[in-house]
């Protein structure tokens, strides 16, 4: 029996463009508020409804996203996704 390694390129591939989109979007989280203050002009009310939106636009988003990569092709949804993202 050929015994798998852990640390394949595959796994190392995902695993650093997962970092990568994550750190990224933690990033953006992290900054959009001292955007919208200091360069949009807005204050903390408008910054907090900002990352309010924004929160609940992913929350409400997920479920339909599930469905939709368990009906099409994974692989062309990522690509897709990964292509709109970093657009």
């Amino acid at each position: 029996m050929e015994k798998d390694s852990l640390w394949s390129p595959e796994f190392l591939c995902m695993s650093g463009s997962n970092l990568i989109f994550f750190m990224s979007q933690y990033v953006l989280v992290a900054s959009l508020p001292i955007f919208i203050m200091d360069y949009l002009g807005g204050n903390e009310v408008q910054a907090g409804l900002a990352m309010t939106a924004f929160q609940i636009g992913t929350v409400f988003c997920r479920p339909f996203a599930g469905r939709l990569i368990d009906t099409l092709n994974k692989k062309s949804i990522m690509i897709f996704s990964t292509l709109a993202f970093s657009w």
